[in-house]
């Protein structure tokens, strides 16, 4: 009872403390100017794609490149890749998967309508990172040649 006691007094501390920092006056500036950056990232954002040249602009640099390259990719990702029949995730088939330190090439990469950056291999595409909040690298880049 006595442990228990001192381990909830020593819980009380720690929760007081950061209680304590994040209602101090430089946590509240710190959080105002990541706020501020946000903000004007998010309009800068707004502001580019609303040009009318954008749609143009983001095709040309997203999936043309002036000379053809070969990637060489290791995937790093504990549950492998999913190798898909197409660039887009949703609406494409999964034909397969591509284990953990695999090495594999790939003679193109494009950015798919979602944002995701896709490699295409001789088996078929597959994601540079995982999608939700926590972005991980599904494959590493080791190696770049001209094709």
């Amino acid at each position: 009872a006595i442990h228990r006691t001192h381990e909830l007094g020593l819980a009380q501390r720690r929760e007081n403390g950061w209680k304590k920092e994040i209602s101090s006056e430089s946590f509240e500036k710190l959080v105002t100017k990541l706020s501020d950056l946000h903000r004007s990232s998010l309009w800068e954002v707004c502001r580019i794609r609303s040009k009318p040249d954008f749609e143009e602009r983001e095709s040309i640099r997203s999936c043309a490149s002036k000379e053809p390259l070969l990637y060489t990719l290791r995937i790093v990702c504990q549950e492998g890749a999913i190798v898909r029949n197409g660039i887009e995730i949703d609406g494409c088939e999964n034909v397969g998967s591509v284990e953990m330190g695999e090495v594999v090439e790939a003679f193109d990469r494009c950015i798919n309508s979602s944002g995701v950056l896709r490699y295409q291999t001789s088996r078929g595409w597959v994601s540079e990172l995982t999608r939700g909040h926590a972005h991980e690298n599904i494959v590493e880049i080791i190696d770049v040649v001209k094709s």
